[in-house]
């Protein structure tokens, strides 16, 4: 049978020009595309690439800080999050945060450090393994995002729950959405475990020309994932799918 990676290597290969575009035979990730670009090419490499895997992000309008954060809430609490059926995984929670500042709303993300275990030096939201102090998943959250980046719990007005993801470190991730009640905020980290935060635009995250695909072979198939780019860092994997859910989410608000 022959591979994905073998028919890439044989092929002539066209002159890309557009930007992130990127094309690496000797490893999981085949090429980088922004969103909606070079469908042909896909096909081309892979075969068709199912629709379903695609994700078609609206922007954010100007609402007021109040208007979108109840009509978020309202529209989390008629959400069903999807449960993943992994009872090996380790239980973990994490906090996707919104907060307003004077030029529009936007989502902490926090640059983890290289002396954490997993995914070091990578973009991920506040969170961690569950704790039996906790009481709940939603009190891990809290608590983690209280740990790493100094936010108290009081502080943030929860508005609802994500979809459970599994992450390749085996953990059965729940991520809930809070909005954070003060802006500035006297962020404080905790050096061991985050070097850096990011403070990304919510409009920026939602703009669709800046959803890049990343195309990869996975169990010899073409799997399209979802990542964002911020000031030359890159968000993706789990942190990338959960912020693909949320703005799958606010689209329900536009119906």
């Amino acid at each position: 049978m022959i591979t994905t990676r073998q028919r890439l290597a044989s092929r002539p290969w066209p002159v890309l020009s557009m930007p992130l575009v990127e094309l690496i035979l000797g490893g999981q990730e085949i090429f980088r595309r922004p969103r909606a670009r070079f469908n042909w090419l896909i096909d081309r490499l892979c075969g068709p690439v199912d629709d379903a895997q695609r994700v078609n992000i609206v922007a954010f309008d100007n609402r007021t800080e109040v208007s979108l954060k109840e009509e978020l809430r309202s529209a989390l609490q008629s959400y069903q999050p999807g449960r993943m059926d992994r009872p090996d995984a380790i239980p973990a929670a994490a906090l996707l945060l919104l907060y307003e500042r004077d030029d529009g709303v936007h989502v902490l993300f926090q640059e983890r450090s290289y002396q954490v275990e997993h995914h070091k030096g990578e973009i991920s939201f506040p969170g961690g393994a569950r704790d039996e102090k906790d009481g709940s998943a939603a009190g891990t959250a809290l608590r983690e995002t209280y740990e790493e980046v100094g936010v108290a719990p009081d502080d943030v007005d929860l508005l609802g729950e994500l979809d459970e993801i599994w992450t390749i470190s085996n953990f059965r991730l729940r991520t809930f959405v809070g909005w954070l009640q003060d802006w500035p905020y006297p962020f404080q980290l905790q050096q061991s475990e985050v070097a850096a935060l990011l403070e990304v635009p919510l409009g920026y995250l939602a703009e669709p020309g800046n959803q890049v695909e990343d195309v990869r072979e996975i169990n010899g198939r073409c799997v399209v994932l979802p990542s964002y780019y911020w000031e030359e860092k890159r968000i993706w994997g789990a942190t990338a799918r959960i912020v693909t859910n949320f703005l799958d989410v606010y689209r329900t608000l536009e119906r």
